[in-house]
């Protein structure tokens, strides 16, 4: 197989539909990186250092922030979150304001790489 056709995934109408949540939720934890295939090594790596960063960050979180902030990434807004998790919106900002304050903190310089492009 050549290098130009390994990015490519065989799609079949015949084949199970599987999730993509199911397919990236691994139960050993390890920061899961996929490369873009359009970009240098070199940006590569630091997309995969940086990963790792958040990722690490996020495990340091509270699971009640962490639980927020998932749900944050994956789209939810915060009344969305509220209701989900049977809280006030008021609960659920307080807990956005400390994600904020802990993300300034400790990976506020994140936004400023490829990570974030």
């Amino acid at each position: 197989m050549t290098d130009y056709h390994r990015d490519f995934i065989y799609c079949s109408g015949l084949l199970p539909v599987q999730s993509l949540d199911a397919v990236l939720a691994v139960a050993d934890n390890k920061v899961r990186h996929y490369r873009d295939p359009a970009d240098l090594a070199d940006v590569a790596l630091i997309k995969k250092r940086d990963c790792e960063r958040f990722h690490a960050w996020l495990a340091r979180l509270s699971p009640h922030l962490a639980e927020v902030a998932g749900l944050l990434m994956a789209g939810f807004t915060q009344s969305e979150i509220a209701r989900r998790l049977k809280l006030t919106e008021a609960a659920i900002s307080k807990r956005v304001s400390r994600i904020r304050e802990a993300g300034v903190r400790e990976i506020f310089d994140l936004v400023d790489t490829p990570l974030f492009d």
